[in-house]
């Protein structure tokens, strides 16, 4: 049964480190301790939360990142602006309800600098669909010729990206194959297609699995693919900021569940 998530799902701290390592290593590069670094992820139903930091380089292999506290940001959407509400610690937040379809924009003076940045908050994934409810996880030898598979599917006919992680639910973890450990969430790249096949081998753990789609916008499919192929690089991150760093972006996600079972 479908069931759009309620809260903040961890896909938002992943991608919060992400900005943050990936900056660090421009910094080496291209360090400017006058840039600030803005860091915000929109949901559909959510209220608005939003951080700034400034890029501080101790020397040229290293860097650290203080809150930038008390800036006047004003938050626009449909020519309706408003300020936002500075709440501590490089905090900022708004009351304001995000609305699906909606463009939301920042703009805000750094250091006698304009900066903005918007983002337009995608629908919710058309026609989530999957193939099976349970699916039968075993260990078995390499050349074993029996596969089992879940295929999800959705309509896409604006071709969006869509982006999918898998996370085992259960408070107790029974591990599929006890001779390693593996984390309980996997990720997916974000593709324009409109189908994801997982095999029973894609899981690694018995029991109540959940399958979130997200819809995301090209900024953050770009931020994405960059740590992807350049975790190890020190090529400038995606930025969607005119004037600084980091990322202002939006989602919105689709839910289904799966029992993996012995």
């Amino acid at each position: 049964m479908r069931k759009i998530m309620k809260i903040k799902y961890s896909l938002l701290a992943l991608f919060a480190a992400l900005v943050f390592v990936s900056c660090e290593k421009d910094s080496i590069q291209t360090a400017d301790t006058n840039q600030v670094v803005v860091e915000s992820y929109l949901k559909a139903g959510d209220t608005i939360s939003l951080g700034l930091t400034r890029q501080f380089v101790i020397d040229s292999e290293d860097s650290i990142y203080e809150p930038v506290n008390n800036v006047e940001i004003t938050l626009t959407c449909e020519n309706i602006s408003r300020k936002m509400s500075f709440n501590g610690k490089g905090k900022y937040s708004s009351s304001l309800v995000v609305e699906a379809g909606k463009t939301y924009s920042i703009s805000f003076t750094y250091n006698g600098k304009l900066v903005t940045a918007e983002t337009t908050v995608p629908t919710s994934p058309e026609g989530f669909a999957a193939s099976v409810n349970s699916l039968v996880g075993m260990v078995r030898d390499e050349d074993a010729d029996t596969t089992l598979y879940a295929t999800y599917t959705w309509d896409n006919p604006d071709e969006m990206y869509h982006y999918m992680t898998v996370e085992c639910v259960e408070s107790t973890l029974f591990p599929i194959n006890t001779s390693y450990k593996v984390t309980t969430v996997r990720r997916f790249n974000p593709i324009k297609t409109t189908t994801y096949t997982l095999s029973d081998q894609s899981f690694t753990y018995y029991g109540k699995h959940r399958i979130v789609l997200y819809k995301i916008p090209d900024e953050f499919a770009k931020l994405y693919k960059h740590y992807s192929t350049n975790s190890e690089s020190l090529t400038s991150p995606p930025t969607n900021v005119t004037n600084g760093l980091g990322i202002f972006t939006s989602y919105s996600p689709d839910t289904l569940y799966l029992q993996v079972t012995k």
